[in-house]
């Protein structure tokens, strides 16, 4: 009868342990999601902001005159000014400066090579004339975080 009594609570403690190991593993997998998920949002996050200012910065240049005047004309430092400026400085950016028809539009200033293990995003605006030139050009900027 002891016998008998001694298993009964060995076969107890061996479920409580099942329940314990049964609970850790159900709350790892519960943790590692939850952090994932956060992971990921903070990416998105991350990825719109970067289009968000590119987009900005694009529209501006397109707006102004003297910026528009500045890419017509390859006057890259006004650019490379202004772009420096306005981008954040968490951030590393080039440009390009090319003709509409260019088969490459290589990024060519502040001669900067690309190279990074982060995600490299790219937007471009065509800027076509001022008041008094037509002489479109293909403005490429291209952001990358630290």
């Amino acid at each position: 009868m002891v016998g008998l009594l001694a298993i009964q609570q060995k076969k107890g403690w061996i479920r409580i342990l099942e329940a314990v190991i049964a609970i850790l593993i159900l709350s790892s997998v519960l943790i590692y999601l939850t952090v994932k998920n956060q992971a990921e949002v903070r990416d998105k996050q991350t990825v719109q902001r970067i289009s968000d200012l590119q987009n900005n910065i694009l529209q501006e240049i397109a707006s102004s005159a003297s910026l528009r005047n500045a890419t017509i004309t390859n006057n890259k430092t006004a650019l490379e000014e202004f772009i420096s400026f306005n981008l954040d400085r968490s951030l590393n950016y080039t440009f390009g400066l090319c003709e509409i028809n260019a088969p490459i539009c290589n990024p060519s200033w502040p001669y900067v090579l690309i190279n990074t293990n982060n995600e490299v995003f790219a937007q471009e605006r065509i800027i076509s004339s001022t008041l008094d030139k037509y002489a479109p050009k293909l403005l490429r900027l291209y952001v990358w975080k630290n």
